[in-house]
């Protein structure tokens, strides 16, 4: 999938769940990898190795979307309704959390927040 891309869907999904600030997304890992350095943001390997997509929460929010793990533009969607809802909601927000994964289904299925 071609970074532009990406970068409209999460960008389309973050708009649809109420978020309106300043936005990166990134397809490239050492570019996502030089950031948690930079940001002093501690992940676990799994958390750095094992998720389709991160959410890192500052100034300006930075998605990282792991391309090489989605192989339909469906699986792409959910991350980025996943990750747009985590923008929402703001730090230290969640997955498991009440009414996040309706929230992330409502996203999917053309809703809004």
């Amino acid at each position: 999938m071609r970074h532009h891309l990406v970068r409209e869907v999460v960008r389309y999904y973050a708009e649809r769940a109420g978020y309106l600030g300043p936005l990166r997304v990134t397809t490239r890992r050492a570019h996502f990898e030089e950031l948690t350095r930079r940001r002093k943001v501690p992940l676990s390997a799994s958390e750095r190795y094992d998720t389709l997509a991160i959410t890192l929460h500052g100034r300006t929010p930075v998605v990282w979307v792991a391309v090489d793990k989605h192989r339909t533009i469906a699986d792409l969607a959910r991350s980025a309704a996943h990750e747009a809802v985590h923008l929402r909601r703001g730090p230290g927000s969640r997955c498991g959390a009440r009414g996040f994964a309706a929230d992330v289904r409502t996203l999917v299925r053309g809703g809004a927040l």
